[in-house]
């Protein structure tokens, strides 16, 4: 193996990317950076040395892993953290290759690989319209969410292709053609934002363009007039409906406020984040307006804030900027740098690993900075050795997971409060051992909503009212804009009640009966604490409900019988 080797191969995983979703799933990047390591050692190991790039860039694409690992050691969910960490581990692992094999043409050799490989993903989309097995993968609600299998980040991923196209000097045939469908896929995302931002800076990128304007335009005007024609052709213009709704005032836009807005209180509670993935168990604690449900804020820079803390966050704001302001690249390259990290404000397209590395790859590598250890070279080799080794024992367990395998993937790597919780949640009925996982899924994390569920619905099979009203309280609290659990809550206080009262203890009756009657008081307060004035979809109701108010009226009657008895 020599350079060159190792080259063509970076270059052919650097094309591949994309097809295993963006690495959006943890075993697909923790994979890829096994790859990755193993070519690193294999540079290191023919230079005899390692090339560290001096200067901001590469301190915080070192650091940023460090922070995650830290987070691992306080965060919500601990064992979750860590996998993530080892995600985000990706980033700082390909830097350190690329900045082994960098060179100027090498660097236009992986722009051209991710150019040819987004085409075939258009080229893939379109065809899926036509061809149910790839439409399965490819489209999800008509609109096409291509190899990503969503639509935003995948439309992103095009626009940044496409302008790749327009930046070339001569373009190819295949190339021009490629510009044509990358536009259809762009358009059958039906994403308003992607829409938008696509036709102002490829627009920008056209007018930069200056030797090929007519011919470019010619084929980007046969893309949209094409693109157009697809969506009237297949029917799917009530989906296209949706691009028309104003962006600002869109039921979608304002639930991102909400998350936005929620999100801050969590950072306020946590300045130094909650690990990767503890905003998924925290996020329904803290949320208004809206039970919702997301993995991700919808924000890279809120996101960092909440997985590492405030000072992570503005690491990464330190990059961009100095990026922005620095870095000598030429126009279209600091077009789509600018494109992706605007995007990325009101998305969390980071959650693709592919979409830094593009980053990475067009902030490229100051060639003038860089250092050469060459004496203490086996160290660095070592080190490599050893994160494969635990990437590769963490890739089979994220891999067991991803493909169902829960049990084995928790048995492999105990800490996986995600492949635990499908397990748990696979099982038939209400189990004592089911009680037993639940109750070590809370021991690991005691925000996993779904354990503390199947503590509560165990409890409450067996009678135990008193722990069964705990758990109940718990799930309230964790969850307290889901009128559902206040109503199982109240289930069993009426039953403990009825069972107090065949008993005649009148002591044990009374309390299930002030319980009870708090419930509306509680209701109220929390309405006016987490209600919202936003115009959403799927607003909650914090109001009594027909069995609460039906609870309440039985325990207070058969009350007032036994005092008049």
């Amino acid at each position: 193996m020599n350079m060159d080797t190792i080259r063509k191969i970076f270059i052919n995983c650097l094309f591949i990317l994309p097809f295993f979703q963006g690495l959006y799933f943890c075993h697909e990047a923790i994979g890829f950076t096994v790859i990755f390591l193993v070519l690193l050692i294999g540079c290191l190991v023919l230079k005899k040395g390692i090339k560290i790039e001096k200067s901001i860039n590469s301190m915080v694409l070192l650091m940023l892993p460090l922070l995650y690992f830290i987070a691992a050691l306080y965060g919500i969910d601990k064992g979750m953290a860590l996998i993530g960490a080892f995600k985000v581990f990706t980033y700082t692992v390909f830097f350190l290759l690329y900045t082994q094999l960098y060179t100027q043409s090498f660097r236009e050799r992986l722009l051209n690989s991710i150019i040819y490989s987004a085409i075939i993903t258009a080229l893939l989309g379109v065809i899926a319209y036509f061809f149910t097995p790839l439409e399965r993968l490819l489209i999800q609600d008509n609109r096409l969410g291509g190899v990503f299998q969503y639509a935003n980040t995948y439309g992103l991923f095009c626009i940044v292709a496409l302008i790749l196209i327009i930046r070339k000097k001569e373009k190819k045939l295949l190339e021009i053609w490629g510009s044509v469908l990358l536009i259809i896929a762009v358009i059958l995302t039906f994403s308003r934002g992607i829409l938008l931002i696509g036709a102002v800076v490829v627009a920008i990128a056209w007018f930069l363009d200056k030797e090929n304007r007519v011919k470019q335009g010619t084929s980007l005007l046969s893309g949209i007039v094409i693109g157009c024609t697809f969506v009237k052709g297949f029917g799917l213009n009530e989906v296209s409906t949706r691009v028309s709704e104003s962006a600002l005032h869109s039921s979608e836009w304002l639930t991102r406020l909400i998350y936005y807005k929620d999100a801050y209180h969590i950072i306020k509670k946590f300045p130094f984040g909650i690990g990767y993935d503890g905003y998924s168990f925290v996020q329904r604690t803290y949320q208004t307006g809206s039970n919702y449900f997301v993995k991700y804020v919808h924000s890279n820079i809120l996101q960092y804030a909440l997985d590492i803390g405030i000072i992570g966050a503005i690491l990464v704001s330190i990059y961009f900027i100095s990026n922005l302001v620095f870095n000598k690249m030429d126009g279209h390259l600091k077009l789509i740098f600018i494109t992706i990290v605007g995007h990325g404000l009101i998305d969390f397209d980071f959650e693709f690993p592919v979409v830094f590395i593009i980053l990475i790859i067009i902030i490229g590598i100051q060639e003038n900075q860089i250092i050469t250890f060459s004496k203490m070279w086996r160290i660095p080799v070592l080190c490599a050795i050893a994160l494969t080794s635990i990437c590769l024992y963490l890739f089979c367990a994220t891999a067991l997971n991803y493909y169902e395998q829960y049990e084995r993937a928790s048995e492999l790597y105990p800490y996986y409060t995600e492949a635990k919780m499908k397990y748990l949640l696979q099982g038939d009925g209400i189990t004592y051992e089911g009680f037993l996982l639940s109750h070590e899924i809370t021991e690991q994390n005691k925000y996993a909503l779904e354990a503390v569920v199947y503590e509560r619905d165990y409890v409450y099979s067996t009678k135990d009212y008193e722990h069964a009203t705990f758990y109940a309280k718990k799930t309230m609290n964790l969850n307290p804009l889901n009128i559902k659990h206040v109503e199982v809550y109240s289930d069993i206080l009426l039953e403990w009640f009825q069972e107090a009262m065949k008993r005649n203890d009148k002591e044990t009756a009374q309390f299930c009966l002030e319980e009870m009657n708090k419930i509306p008081d509680y209701l109220d307060k929390l309405a006016k604490e987490r209600n919202t004035d936003y115009n959403i979809k799927n607003k909650v109701s914090l109001k009594m409900t027909e069995l609460l108010i039906r609870n309440y009226q039985i325990a207070n009657e058969s009350y007032s019988e036994l005092k008049d008895n």
